[in-house]
């Protein structure tokens, strides 16, 4: 350091990789600096001179490691030390509060004493190399708080570092220890007692004993990683985002468990790893062997690419945010490793091909690492936060990579087009019946047949070999779907219909249609579904011995649907419904949100109340904006609603019906009627008002009017959740007049009388919103229960009742 050097061989990176950014680069440096000139007086001869009682301890009077662990024992205020001894390990640079430094530990054969770097010698970090000899000078002792071992040894603006030093130099020989050696003669590098691992020793070491196995655990077995020290070359960057590589096209390496480096590691590159962590199939997705360095792992380039710029893969989910969230959290490498497998997979299935215009914020790909990471914190506990300097100083050594989980059964991703392929291309691997049939039996047999699947091998039989996910968008059937009554999960490959059912609320807990429009838009991953697939053929077989033969199908068709239920849902982005929904689902009747949410509106005048408020509603809606852009940007849209109790339902058929958009008038559509009762007037709003709690002058408690609603077309799709017993907002956007919600009664002959309900055309654009905590007014509906009582004309017969309290009179 300090000299002229003529630099023979070199590459000039652009700071931008694209090249277009040439202002600001840097020189790599390929090979070693020839020196030019006599010495500089500086650096090392300058702090010589310098060194003495005044300046600092010299290299001369350096103790070694026992010595300097009696001093750290004993502190002596002011007191400067020179300290001398082999380097055992180099730690990443750090940056904590806004302060930069790094660790370096001397060991002996016994003892262990750590060097706080920090100031103006964190360029030291480019000289300390794991397995040199060096000297410190002028190192006093500090308290490092937050660490239980307490002292450290620390740089002063005096202490300076002699590479190659051993008890006895000159100050003259000493001086020579900072230059630096030629490839042609390097220094030795002990790096442990067996040296250094190389791939195939790697593999055949595995092959003799995996590491060590500790009891099994609740979803696989625990093992324990081993510290080893290891060379190799880079030979693919897997994800530069995710500190993700590969070594020797076998042995996978993680970098994510510490800081990114300034200078990335590129293919061709040769590295030296210490106190590296091997595991041993710690993920099915990454290769068997792995190599994963925590904070006191040393990586040392060793030999430079020849490769002009840094390569990038083109999916990598997200740059350096899967790093950063591990950094505050105590996450082990397998969960990890699932979490980037599943940010991958997201940006296959989830970020279309063309960017959103405008462009989201934050991007998709962040967005993907962030969904990737809440999931997998629905799947694993939390181990607490990393405690950095016990990870990087404590012996025996700890940190999160000492132990790991090895499950077969971890889940895997898959996108709605990989599972309507899989399922269409294996519907039709057998035809064949079970017993010996005629040719009509056969041909009767194959017309229809179903099949299903489940998405855990371990509870049936599977698609795969581990458990599936499906991530999507829950939604509304579209005009092109092949079930026209029922929800759809879309992604951004395909789309797949669902039979959506949720847990009822009485004693046995038994399954009913789902029926709350808020789950429409919202992010989800399904956890457990079932897959169904339905096969239709149109065959002449004349036996079963024929059903090879291809020739005798006249036509064939499959469809394929889920089935899941609304407890194996995780919501990973709310719709601005199911936000509204959520919040008030956490202040039901008696419970505790609900009295603090009073207690923060009678102390209206309490700050803290308020802006605590704020904050719960802020982050709840905050991941709204993760996906789709939020709703509150729109400008208001009149709208005029009426809240609805649906009483019964038909079901789906074909219907003359007005085609709307077409000029051959009537024609045939699948459609569907309702009965529904009316609960309140029509009321005209600024801005939708979606499934907001129902307000006073929505409710009419003396209004006793029912309406038949005729759905056709495409505002059938609403059949799947409209179900009788529950409340909606039927709301009509774009207008403020109340008449287009006003049913038209049915004309009669003269003199006839007709008792009908009056009829409300369902129209395209009109939305429904479900009401699960509607207005509760004197007079008005409560609820609908059904109980057993005995008559009176024949003792201990058993018949069922029905009590309904509906504007304050009893029905039975």
């Amino acid at each position: 350091m300090n000299r002229h050097s003529f630099l023979p061989h070199w590459n000039y990176i652009p700071h931008d990789a694209s090249g277009r950014d040439q202002e600001r680069g840097h020189l790599e440096l390929i090979g070693s600096p020839d020196l030019l000139g006599p010495k500089a007086e500086l650096g090392l001869a300058a702090g010589l001179r310098g060194a003495g009682p005044d300046g600092g301890a010299g290299p001369d009077g350096a103790l070694s490691v026992r010595e300097a662990a009696g001093v750290l024992r004993n502190r002596v205020r002011g007191q400067r030390v020179s300290v001398w001894g082999q380097v055992g390990s180099v730690h990443p640079l750090l940056e904590v509060s806004g302060s930069c430094f790094f660790f370096f530990c001397l060991d002996d054969q016994q003892q262990t004493v750590p060097v706080l770097v920090k100031g103006s010698r964190l360029w030291w970090a480019q000289c300390v190399c794991v397995g040199v000899t060096v000297c410190v000078t002028a190192l006093r002792v500090c308290v490092l708080r937050g660490w239980r071992g307490n002292s450290v040894l620390c740089v002063t603006d005096r202490s300076e570092i002699h590479t190659g030093y051993t008890p006895g130099h000159t100050h003259s020989e000493a001086t020579h220890t900072q230059e630096h050696t030629h490839p042609e003669d390097p220094q030795p590098l002990p790096l442990s007692v067996t040296g250094p691992a190389h791939s195939d020793q790697l593999q055949k070491d595995q092959e003799e004993a995996e590491p060590e196995e500790l009891p099994v655990q609740s979803g696989g077995r625990i093992k324990r990683s081993r510290v080893i020290s290891y060379q190799g070359t880079v030979t693919e960057v897997v994800s530069e985002g995710a500190g993700l590589y590969l070594l020797d096209r076998k042995v996978g390496l993680c970098l994510a468990y510490q800081p990114p480096a300034r200078r990335k590691l590129r293919p061709g590159d040769q590295v030296e790893l210490h106190q590296v962590h091997f595991l041993f199939r710690p993920s099915p997705d990454f290769p068997p062997s792995m190599l994963c360095c925590c904070l006191g792992s040393s990586l040392r380039v060793s030999a430079f690419s020849r490769v002009g710029g840094a390569s990038r893969e083109p999916g990598c989910p997200g740059d350096g945010v899967l790093p950063r969230l591990l950094l505050q959290s105590n996450r082990g490498v397998d969960q990890y490793l699932w979490t980037y497998s599943l940010a991958s997979q997201l940006v296959h299935s989830l970020v279309p091909s063309e960017p959103p215009c405008p462009p989201l914020h934050p991007p998709l790909p962040h967005c993907v690492c962030l969904l990737s990471w809440k999931l997998s914190e629905t799947l694993w506990t939390q181990r607490g936060q990393r405690d950095i300097y016990s990870e990087m100083l404590d012996r025996p050594h700890r940190c999160p990579l000492d132990q790991y989980q090895v499950d077969p059964f971890v889940p895997q991703l898959l996108s709605v087009s990989d599972v309507l392929q899989s399922l269409r291309l294996s519907c039709w691997s057998s035809l064949l019946p079970p017993g010996v049939l005629s040719s009509s039996q056969v041909n009767s047999g194959l017309s229809w047949s179903c099949s299903t699947l489940t998405s855990d091998p371990r509870t049936g039989d599977s698609l795969r070999p581990r458990p599936l996910l499906l991530v999507g968008v829950l939604q509304l059937p579209s005009e092109r779907s092949e079930f026209t009554q029922s929800l759809e999960l879309r992604d951004a490959t395909a789309a797949v219909s669902c039979v959506v059912t949720e847990t009822t609320e009485e004693e046995n807990g038994g399954q009913r249609s789902a029926f709350n429009t808020a789950w429409i838009g919202s992010l989800v991953c399904v956890r457990s579904f079932t897959m169904v697939t339905e096969r239709f053929l149109q065959s002449e077989f004349p036996s079963c011995r024929h059903l090879d033969q291809n020739g005798f199908i006249s036509n064939r068709t499959s469809r394929v649907y889920l089935q899941f239920s609304l407890d194996d849902l995780i919501i990973l982005s709310p719709s601005v419904t199911m936000a509204t929904h959520l919040r008030m689902r956490g202040a039901e009747p008696g419970s505790e949100d609900l009295h603090r949410n009073q207690r923060e509106e009678e102390e209206g005048d309490d700050e803290g109340s308020c802006l605590k408020k704020r904050r719960c509603d802020e982050e709840l809606s905050s991941s709204v904006a993760m996906v789709t852009a939020h709703e509150g940007g729109e400008p208001p849209r009149p709208c005029v609603s009426m809240v609805i109790r649906v009483e019964s339902k038909g079901g789906v058929a074909w219907r003359n019906a007005v085609i709307s958009g077409s000029d051959e008038g009537a024609g045939l559509q699948l459609g569907f009627s309702a009965t529904a009762l009316l609960i309140g007037p029509v009321v005209s709003w600024g801005r939708d008002p979606k499934n907001q709690p129902m307000t006073e002058k929505e409710a009419e408690p003396e209004r006793e009017e029912k309406v038949l609603l005729q759905f056709s077309g495409v505002s059938s799709r609403w059949f799947p959740l409209l179900q009788p017993g529950s409340i909606y907002r039927l709301t009509a956007p774009n207008t403020q007049d109340s008449s287009v919600l006003i049913g038209c009664s049915d004309a009669g002959q003269k003199g006839v009388e007709l008792h009908a309900d009056s009829s409300l055309q369902v129209r395209p654009d009109w939305r429904i919103h479900t009401l699960t905590r509607p207005l509760l007014l004197p007079h008005t509906w409560t609820q609908v229960t059904w109980f057993w009582f005995w008559s009176d004309p024949a003792p201990g017969e058993c018949i069922w009742g029905q009590w309904l309290m509906l504007r304050g009179k009893r029905w039975h």
